[in-house]
């Protein structure tokens, strides 16, 4: 098999992954399912005389729940880091008077 494959050709692969799947229900719902349902409201709404709003997209993003929080532990990891960093800068990591003095040589 080609390297190259769309995602949904990737869906058919022995090796496929969780995140693989969830590309390819993104790409149904934005390619294909919102389209379908934009045309349905806008026929509803017509219709019906009020306003009708069908979302296939926003259900979606809660298959995504590991995936944020795994970028949110990531951040959260990144965070302790620099704060580590910080308080074993040579000047403490204090960003006040124990902070080495700033020394500016202007010649006039």
């Amino acid at each position: 098999m080609s390297s190259n494959l769309t995602p949904s050709a990737s869906l058919f692969n022995a090796a496929t992954t969780g995140p693989l799947v969830r590309e390819v229900q993104r790409h149904l719902c934005q390619w294909t399912l919102q389209p379908i349902a934009t045309l349905l409201a806008e026929e509803a709404t017509a219709k019906l005389g009020g306003t009708v709003e069908i979302d296939v997209m926003g259900p979606l993003q809660a298959f995504d729940a590991g995936g944020s929080a795994r970028a949110f532990a990531t951040l959260v990891q990144g965070l302790a880091m620099a704060t580590e960093a910080r308080r074993q800068a040579p000047w403490g990591g204090v960003m006040g008077s124990d902070r080495p003095p700033l020394i500016i040589n202007r010649t006039e």
